[in-house]
């Protein structure tokens, strides 16, 4: 379990995050530059130094999994977990080379990961993930309710997630229900339809897009 403070988890878990960032840029600069240059008994150590490297990463993983948990799920925390599992490759395939000791580049694999990594978060619907994440994070715990379903949350949500966040509130039983307030979230759709509609042709996304297309009467709520 977590601290109850917010502070002291928040604190606890971006620790451990950094650590094990660095930790993996450190074996990764090890292996680069020292591995096939030392003798067989530096190599063990490195080797034994990237086990106990993997063995930190499911340690931050697991914490960065009950801060999720606990708080919902953020930009910074999805960007987080998703360097935790470029960290989780990377270090797994260091470990894999100093066991198996075969002759690779690790520097372009580490790039060739990278990117490859870099381009799917590129087209993945993010915000989609996270609003959907926080709904049914929401369902088990009141305090995201309190957190991600208020007035604050909505105020950082795009046009990508318009017909998800619309169906939740038509689908929400009691308009004077304390985990949402219905009338900030009718306000904060119909902006989103104005502002699609009124965006110049280079600016539009696909979100904005099917908005556009669509027809702007349906996204009114009573």
């Amino acid at each position: 379990k977590l601290p109850v403070n917010f502070e002291t988890t928040e604190s606890l878990v971006k620790t451990g995050f950094w650590q094990l960032i660095a930790l993996s840029f450190l074996n990764s600069g090890f292996f680069i530059f020292l591995y096939r240059k030392t003798n067989g008994v530096v190599q063990l150590l490195l080797s034994a130094f990237s086990v106990a490297s993997l063995l930190i990463l499911i340690s931050a993983g697991h914490r960065m999994y009950l801060y999720v948990a606990s708080y919902g799920l953020s930009y910074e925390k999805f960007y987080a977990s998703y360097s935790v599992v470029f960290c989780a490759f990377l270090l797994a395939f260091l470990a894999y080379v100093s066991v198996t000791r075969i002759k690779t580049n690790i520097l372009k694999y580490a790039m060739f990961l990278f990117l490859w990594m870099y381009t799917t978060v590129s087209i993945l619907p993010v915000e989609r993930i996270i609003f959907e994440t926080n709904l049914a994070l929401a369902k088990r715990s009141e305090r995201i309710e309190s957190i991600y379903l208020d007035e604050n949350w909505i105020k950082e949500l795009s046009t990508d997630v318009l017909p998800r966040a619309l169906d939740f509130v038509r689908s929400h039983p009691s308009a004077a229900s304390h985990v949402i307030n219905r009338y900030v979230w009718r306000q904060w759709i119909q902006k989103r339809v104005a502002d699609a509609e009124s965006k110049a042709w280079h600016q539009h996304n696909i979100g904005s897009i099917i908005v556009k297309l669509g027809n702007s009467e349906s996204y009114w709520i009573n």
